[in-house]
């Protein structure tokens, strides 16, 4: 009889006295139960056993190649993990497959040296123009900045910034904003703090504004204020923050919260005039509630006083009292005797103009000296002729426009102005009269 035996590990028949199994080395004897006499010839009652070869895939070492084929990079890696975890477990069971987690392994590994390839490759490019742009100087970057927002007067933004005491070349991030009725705006930092700028379609500077409270610190045909008169002084921001924190813990306790997060704020100054906005996050065990608020304060000699709160729009306590801005007109008007222009521009109200009232709104004329006038549009809009009848009963007057005239940047025009005359400007408008 030709006897033979079966590996009951892998599953292979091993000849009568064979000490070890040809494939996976498993000893033969161990406790005379390792191997069992199989097939004594063929056509026995006894069948071989049904030993099944195939080893099976893990669940895991299926998820560790999906997330490692779509985890796009460096989130492969995770793949790459669950990979390796899953080999290490698989060392255990001799029935568990690897090539799945093989292939996440290898997977990982090569997605993550791509990414990291391409983003330093991305890097090295943007240190590049970095270093480019050191090169150049700071007020060359600050010009580069200004083409990409495509300022029409960089000379005279530079003028205006100059005015109020800045240092053209620390001005920073110079951006696009939505465009205004009259022309474009911008915004810009220095020193950390932000401003506005609003541009005409001349390229004239309109104004220069802070970005909170929109304080005109330069303001065009009036004589420009000095930015450092506006920007907050970390030091007494330190000191009202305290003082802050201790007010709203006051009015929302109770109301509210039994806990309560201060989120991000804003500051401003006007003066001795400090305001700082921002939002309270506030909850109890029933429910959260977010506040914004507003708190004014007077700050003189080293001391402050707060002057005004407000929780979402409500006062709590006070009033605001924010200052008014001096506003002193620039000259802008030529002696007419020397052959000089008269230049009227749109809320300025000059040598020639003069307010008059209807129902109880001002309204800004100018009553210029009678005669025939060749006109320069300086900045687009129009102007009205008119006569203007007051009203001794009410102390209102009626306008009648005798003639209107529409004009754009550089047009010229000829007019003539009688007796009782006078010239209403549109908004914005700034014409340049030359006596004929």
């Amino acid at each position: 009889m030709n006897e033979r035996m079966i590996c009951q590990r892998c599953g292979t028949q091993i000849g009568k006295g064979m000490k070890f199994c040809p494939k996976c080395g498993m000893e033969t004897h161990q406790n005379g139960q390792q191997f069992q006499n199989q097939m004594p010839n063929q056509g026995s009652y006894f069948s071989t056993p049904n030993v099944n070869t195939k080893k099976k895939d893990s669940i895991l070492s299926v998820v560790a190649f999906i997330i490692s084929l779509i985890g796009c990079g460096y989130f492969s890696v995770i793949g790459g993990v669950l990979g390796v975890l899953d080999i290490i477990i698989g060392n255990k069971k001799k029935d568990r497959s690897k090539r799945y987690s093989v292939a996440a392994i290898s997977l990982s590994v090569a997605l993550f040296f791509l990414v990291f390839y391409i983003f330093n490759g991305n890097n090295a490019e943007i240190s590049e123009n970095f270093s480019a742009k050191n090169e150049l100087g700071v007020t060359e970057v600050m010009d580069e900045e200004l083409e990409n927002t495509q300022f029409i007067s960089k000379s005279k933004f530079q003028s205006a910034v100059e005015s109020i005491g800045m240092d053209y070349s620390q001005v920073k991030n110079v951006h696009g904003l939505d465009d205004w009725s009259s022309g474009k705006r911008y915004s810009f930092v220095y020193d950390g703090f932000g401003y506005i700028v609003y541009e005409l379609e001349n390229g004239e500077i309109e104004s220069i504004n802070t970005e909170v409270k929109r304080a005109k610190i330069y303001e065009r045909g009036y004589k420009p204020l000095n930015y450092k008169d506006f920007e907050p002084d970390i030091n007494v921001i330190n000191s009202l923050q305290a003082d802050v924190f201790k007010r709203l813990s006051e009015h929302i306790k109770g109301e509210t919260s039994i806990k309560s997060k201060i989120g991000s704020m804003t500051y401003s100054r006007i003066y001795d005039y400090y305001s700082i906005s921002g939002e309270v996050k506030a909850k109890n065990a029933v429910k959260k509630k977010n506040f914004t608020f507003t708190a004014d304060y007077k700050v003189k000699d080293g001391g402050y006083k707060c002057v005004y709160l407000a929780l979402d729009g409500a006062v709590a306590f006070g009033s605001d009292q924010t200052p008014e801005l001096p506003k002193l007109e620039l000259e802008q008007e030529e002696n007419l005797e020397n052959g000089k222009s008269i230049i009227l521009s749109y809320d300025k109200k000059g040598k020639y103009g003069q307010y008059d009232s209807f129902n109880g709104e001002r309204y800004l004329r100018y009553y210029i000296p009678i005669g025939e006038y060749k006109v320069k549009c300086n900045i687009g809009g129009g102007f009205y002729i008119e006569t203007i009848k007051l009203h001794k009963e009410d102390g209102w007057d009626t306008a009648t426009t005798i003639q209107q005239i529409n004009m754009t940047n550089g047009e010229e025009a000829e007019i003539s102005i009688e007796d009782g005359q006078c010239i209403s400007l549109i908004i914005n408008t700034e014409i340049e009269l030359l006596k004929k």
